[in-house]
């Protein structure tokens, strides 16, 4: 939707309150202006307000709700108020003591103490268990060791369900457990366990139907917005634990919440705390500079990232900061990094070699968002090349998640697409595939959940894009999706000033889970 349509929903929103609700033109306006604040990400405006014929307290019937020096819509604030109760419920549920057969096969896998051995022993004391950490630091393999200890402590009889916000998180997922859990389930898309169709559809499991799982497992929370959450524990049985893994430091939802980040602040100073933090990279060793270069952003902190931003030739690994070319010639030059997507043989092999090289752009619109750079490189392809594409939007009948990426691939006649499906290759025709976009280039958001070997990264001039503001987690997100090399297109000046830049999301549920906390006390 454009922009001047948004814009015009919110003052819509303005107009009903003054006729429904007798609002002044100034609460009409804040009411307006807490519309845009959902639409980009925030749960509340900051704002000191008195009560009005609109405005309210928690509780009451008014469409607006004050609480604090917040307001909030008053369907948003009870959604945090339930999301903030079911998490604190959560920690109320009983440790649990391990058996000698766990102690013993802990003994086995974890060599000393540490945050390694915490985490995977969190659901144990509590019914919420936070595992967070960057890039390598250990996530997926804490989970290997804490399926194990739950299996070896329910005699194979625990009942355990893993998901990702996205098909490609989920995928990604499932390679990383089958090495160190082979006998794990094969992991779903969030949506797909709750029984979530389409984007105005409702969750088939709920409280009157909870899901038929003893742990659930979620990896990559942070992509998880606070509505979904909501359905995620309102469908939990009662005795059932959860575990959330994920990046604090990566971008908030792109929906309405910040829950990752929230909890993480609100539990890591409790004692004892549901949170543990993995700190210590292996993917990135020292000296690497991917890594240099993610540890800075995340420190907000370019110091150490200069000399590897700066080098001019690229060795095992790198990561540079390149000035942006003219559009025509950005594209020829990232052209020739898909040579061996391009020339591949079958779309089996095609859709190995989307794990090689990938654009990441921080808008989707202009000459350098994802639209432009997508339309001007297919512009230069020869007839009948491969192309890849994402699906937009989660389907149930085709089984496909919002984030799956795909191959068109004409060679043989006819236009099909295939995916990675179920842990194997699945072809579809085009006419039957849900939304979808081309992929040469995706959005940083869309790239969450995803690791590629190359990528390059393009900042826009942000005079062009008015509505865009760059921000630390938002570089740090796109960094730390490679694995190897990435080059990054954007001025210098724009580089530190989003380097400088935290990503600021308003959110009311670290206040409400400390209410509910004092309750409990």
């Amino acid at each position: 939707m454009k922009q001047a349509d948004l814009q015009t929903l919110d003052a819509e929103f303005a107009h009903y309150l003054e006729r429904r609700w007798g609002a002044s033109a100034g609460v009409a306006e804040l009411g307006s202006r807490l519309a845009a604040a959902l639409r980009q990400g925030h749960t509340c405006l900051p704002v000191a307000v008195e009560e009005s014929s609109a405005i309210g307290l928690p509780g009451g019937r008014r469409p607006m709700v004050i609480e604090g020096d917040a307001l909030f819509l008053q369907r948003v604030w009870a959604l945090e108020d339930r999301v903030a109760k079911a998490f604190l419920q959560l920690t109320l549920l009983p440790p649990v003591e391990p058996s000698p057969k766990t102690l013993s096969l802990a003994y086995q896998l974890f060599e000393a103490e540490g945050p390694q051995k915490w985490g995977a022993f969190l659901p144990f004391r509590s019914g919420i268990s936070v595992i967070t950490g960057g890039p390598g630091t250990g996530k997926t393999w804490v989970l290997s060791r804490l399926l194990a200890l739950q299996m070896a402590q329910s005699e194979g009889a625990i009942r355990v369900a893993l998901c990702a916000p996205t098909g490609k998180a989920a995928q990604r997922m499932a390679e990383a457990l089958r090495a160190g859990a082979p006998g794990a389930p094969l992991p779903q898309t969030l949506h797909r366990l709750l029984g979530l169709g389409g984007p105005l559809s409702l969750p088939r499991f709920h409280a009157e139907r909870p899901l038929p799982f003893d742990l659930i497992v979620v990896d990559e929370t942070s992509m998880v917005d606070v509505r979904l959450m909501d359905y995620l524990l309102s469908a939990l049985a009662p005795s059932a634990r959860l575990v959330l893994l994920g990046d604090a430091g990566q971008l908030p939802s792109v929906d309405a919440g910040r829950v990752m980040g929230d909890l993480v602040k609100h539990f890591s100073a409790k004692t004892p705390s549901p949170v543990v933090t993995l700190t210590e990279s292996r993917r990135f060793v020292d000296g690497q500079a991917v890594g240099i270069v993610a540890l800075a952003l995340s420190q907000g902190n370019l110091e150490k990232a200069w000399p590897v931003l700066r080098e001019p030739v690229a060795g095992e690994t790198s990561c540079r900061l390149l000035p942006r070319p003219v559009p025509k010639l950005l594209v020829s030059s990232l052209l020739s990094e898909f040579q061996g997507f391009l020339s591949c043989a079958d779309p089996e092999s095609a859709l190995k070699a989307l794990g090689q090289f990938l654009i990441l752009s921080a808008v989707n619109d202009g000459p350098w968002g994802q639209s432009g750079l997508n339309k001007s490189l297919l512009s230069l392809l020869p007839s009948g090349a491969p192309r890849p594409i994402m699906i937009t939007e989660n389907d149930s009948h085709t089984g496909l998640a919002n984030g799956d990426l795909g191959v068109v691939w004409t060679k043989g006649g006819g236009e099909v697409a295939w995916f990675v499906y179920e842990g194997g290759v699945r072809r579809f025709p085009l006419a039957l595939l849900p939304p979808y976009q081309d992929a040469f280039a995706i959005t940083i958001h869309k790239s969450q959940g995803s690791e590629f070997d190359r990528l390059a990264i393009v900042i826009p001039e942000v005079a062009e894009e008015s509505q865009f503001e760059l921000s630390r987690e938002l570089l740090y997100t796109a960094v730390t999706r490679a694995r190897h090399h990435v080059t990054i297109y954007s001025s210098e000046e724009e580089f530190v000033a989003a380097a400088l830049t935290p990503t600021v999301r308003h959110s009311g549920l670290v206040h409400r889970l400390n209410w509910w906390q004092n309750q409990t006390v």
